[in-house]
C-alpha cells in the first residue's frame, strides 16, 4: 500500500497539455478514482490500439472501471480487454480496445468507444455517491435514535 502512494506522489503533478488529447478526459476521470493512479496512454494515433495504464489499490473503483466498458456504437455492441497483473504495488491494469477478441485499430471508433465509456464510469460514480449518501454512520444513528 506504501508503494502506490509513493507512485501516486510522483504521477500526481499532472500536465494534461502532455497527455493525448483523446485521452485527456479518461485519464483525469480514473485518476480522481481512489486507489487508481494512471501510469501512460495512447489513443494509437491511427496505428495502434487505444489503451491506458494503470496501478490499481481499490477492488470498488476496479470494479466501476470494469463495469462501464460495455457500450454500443452505431447500433454495434463494444466491449474493451483489461489485463490484470499482479506488481508489488498493487495490481497493474492495461485497458484495450478490442473487437472479436482482436484489438481495435480504427482510431475513430476507439475514441468514440472511449468517450462512451467515460460517459458510464460518469454515471457510475454518480450513482455510487448517491448510494453512499443514503447510508449514515454508526454514530449518527446512534445520535439519532438516543442511543
Amino acid at each position: 500500500m506504501q508503494r502506490i502512494s509513493e507512485t501516486a506522489k510522483m504521477y500526481s503533478i499532472i500536465d494534461y497539455k502532455y497527455i493525448d488529447k483523446d485521452c485527456r478526459e479518461f485519464i483525469h476521470i480514473l485518476n480522481n478514482l481512489p486507489g487508481i493512479v494512471t501510469h501512460s496512454c495512447c489513443s494509437g494515433h491511427g496505428k495502434s490500439t487505444y489503451g491506458i495504464c494503470f496501478l490499481c489499490t481499490n477492488f470498488d473503483s476496479l470494479n466501476l472501471i470494469l463495469s462501464s466498458l460495455k457500450g454500443k456504437l452505431k447500433g454495434k455492441d463494444f466491449s474493451w480487454a483489461c489485463v490484470l497483473s499482479e506488481s508489488y504495488s498493487g495490481l497493474f491494469c492495461t485497458l484495450d480496445s478490442v473487437e472479436n477478441n482482436v484489438y481495435w485499430l480504427y482510431k475513430k471508433e476507439a475514441c468514440e468507444q472511449a468517450k462512451i465509456i467515460c460517459s458510464n464510469l460518469k454515471k457510475l460514480i454518480l450513482k455510487e455517491k448517491k448510494n453512499e449518501e443514503k447510508f449514515i454512520s454508526k454514530k449518527e444513528f446512534a445520535k439519532k435514535s438516543n442511543l
